[in-house]
């Protein structure tokens, strides 16, 4: 397991979905968020974004947080990446009302056990 890695992917899922749940404000439905192509233009590159950062963490830390769905988020990557006209923008607000948020708080909470792990061994002297 390289926790660097994961770490640096971490934060990068962390970033993405900050962002998305930032931009998400400004719609209130699937249907004005489809009105504004540019915004799903870019949610749907921060969610290729996220997939691609969670397909480079380390199979033993997928394996070690197996309650989210990994391998659903890596295969969703395609779908902007490969087939975007084929996008449903129902789909994606799905996504982006009700799995970013999970994701979100899940690698604020991994980022914020890091840093307590680290100010810990500061403490210390370490």
């Amino acid at each position: 397991m390289n926790l660097d890695r994961d770490h640096t992917r971490l934060l990068q899922i962390l970033k993405y979905t900050t962002r998305i749940l930032t931009d998400l404000t400004k719609f209130k439905n699937a249907e004005e968020l489809g009105a504004d192509y540019r915004n799903v233009d870019l949610l749907s590159f921060w969610l290729l974004q996220i997939a691609e950062n969670a397909s480079n963490l380390s199979d033993d830390y997928r394996s070690k947080h197996n309650n989210l769905p990994w391998r659903e988020l890596i295969r969703f990557r395609s779908i902007p990446a490969h087939h975007y006209e084929s996008l449903n923008v129902g789909v994606l607000w799905n996504i982006v009302t009700n799995e970013v948020p999970i994701l979100h708080e899940f690698a604020k909470q991994q980022e914020q056990s890091k840093k307590s792990r680290v100010n810990s061994l500061n403490v210390f002297g370490k």
